[in-house]
């Protein structure tokens, strides 16, 4: 690896072109990180506009529950807005709570130089690429992104020349109780045909590879996806289970005042 990799997601107000990111996780790893872990830091836009939300996307993305400007009862109001310098976030506890302008500097430092991975990536480089825009900054980020259900369909394409069926509902997967598996065939798990008929389900071709999706309290937050991504990634391209960045005990995440 010779470029830094950014695990990247982003809960939005919409899926329209003029949607905006209220929650975005990153998460860098260095060419030098023998760990492949990184750091992470989860970002709140203390003053996302709303106007031209889509209220099922706000209910998909919890926004109400969640968001620590507008959630009925935010988890911890006491927590001060913090805007960390890159080297000085080193963790998934690190969380900012700031207004757009300083959302954007940040994802541009973050981002800067490296190749962005995702689940659908551009729908996450479009909303942030206007973000950056809008406040005067660019994007500098690597112009290829890698998308990691294209990833793994390669995969199974790689191992048998195409997503097969063996029989009703039976794709190859490869289990992840193992250090490695780059010597071994895949195994067989049952799934359900249609689920890895185009579009694509990254769920389902998250299982096919051998990889349990993110649990229900992590879908749909950023940092959860986030995490899902990378350890998605690191299993397809290190052939081996390598973690991802740790989930926190207690997401310490608060407005300002």
């Amino acid at each position: 690896m010779t470029a830094p990799l950014v695990f990247v997601d982003t809960e939005t107000t919409s899926l329209a072109d003029d949607r905006r990111a209220w929650e975005i996780a990153i998460i860098r790893v260095e060419p030098d990180d023998v760990t492949r872990v990184g750091r992470g830091i989860t970002l709140y836009v203390a003053d996302v506009d709303l106007s031209r939300a889509d209220a099922q996307a706000l209910a998909i993305g919890r926004f109400y529950e969640r968001h620590p400007r507008y959630a009925d009862t935010p988890k911890d109001p006491r927590v001060p807005m913090r805007t960390p310098a890159l080297a000085a976030a080193r963790h998934e506890r690190s969380v900012v709570v700031a207004p757009e302008r300083e959302v954007a500097r940040l994802v541009e430092r973050w981002t800067r130089g490296a190749i962005v991975v995702g689940s659908n990536p551009g729908f996450d480089t479009r909303v942030l690429a206007s973000m950056l825009r809008h406040h005067g900054l660019t994007p500098a980020w690597h112009y290829r992104p890698i998308d990691v259900a294209t990833l793994a369909a390669g995969y199974l394409y790689g191992w048998f020349g195409e997503v097969p069926f063996d029989g009703p509902g039976v794709l190859p997967a490869t289990t992840v109780d193992v250090a490695t598996f780059a010597d071994a065939r895949p195994v067989r798990q049952v799934v359900e045909p249609w689920q890895l008929d185009t579009p694509w389900s990254s769920e389902a071709l998250s299982r096919a590879v051998g990889l349990p999706p993110a649990p229900e309290s992590e879908r749909h937050t950023a940092m959860g996806d986030a995490r899902w991504v990378q350890r998605l990634y690191n299993l397809i391209t290190r052939g081996q289970v390598i973690p991802a960045l740790p989930a926190a005990e207690a997401e310490p995440v608060g407005g300002a005042a």
